[in-house]
């Protein structure tokens, strides 16, 4: 398959209310595999979320009928906050977290935003150019997130937001609520 018809491909954001169907299971799969310890919380924390907050959103993201990717997102009262965002390791460096990333622009209208590393390594450099490629506007501001396994000792991220860049103000608000909703951490 060439560039051109992978990008003629649908994927399809499905929404796992139910870790235990095929789908859930393989979506909760990659969330696992993919992300280290200290940034993904303890994944029967994430299936109660899943099944008992209004806020929370777990995609998989679906190529016909096969799960290529998750995603998770906040749906907070004035903008959706991107939690995670992974594809399977066979469908990586492919497009795919593009396509998965354009087709939650397109059914969502408003501001977004993520969290990224800090650029002090080539992964988190390209991994800030691949959202600055899809319209993400790098915030200066301080940012802190708490560790899940040790959440007196924050970890250092930067903020993007999307479409427009977001002031001062914004951005301790966008903190305040993160760390309330996704972290349930005061700041």
């Amino acid at each position: 398959m060439n560039r051109n018809e992978l990008y003629m491909s649908k994927i399809e954001l499905i929404r796992i209310t139910n870790p235990n169907n095929k789908t859930g299971k393989e979506a909760l799969q990659i969330y696992e595999e993919a992300f280290p310890v200290e940034e993904k919380r303890p994944i029967e924390k994430h299936i109660k979320l899943m099944q008992e907050n209004s806020l929370f959103r777990f995609y998989a993201a679906m190529k016909g009928q096969k799960v290529i990717g998750m995603l998770v997102v906040w749906e907070l009262s004035d903008f959706i906050y991107i939690d995670y965002l992974a594809t399977s390791p066979n469908h990586r460096n492919k497009g795919y977290g593009k396509m998965i990333m354009e087709q939650l622009q397109q059914s969502s209208a408003g501001l977004m935003v993520l969290e990224v590393e800090m650029p002090d390594c080539d992964l988190a450099k390209r991994r800030i150019e691949f959202y600055t490629r899809l319209g993400f506007n790098l915030l200066d501001f301080p940012y802190f997130m708490p560790k899940y396994n040790n959440p007196n000792e924050p970890y250092p991220m930067l903020l993007m937001s999307f479409p427009n860049k977001i002031d001062n103000d914004m951005c301790k608000h966008v903190m305040t609520q993160i760390h309330l909703n996704a972290y349930n951490a005061k700041v």
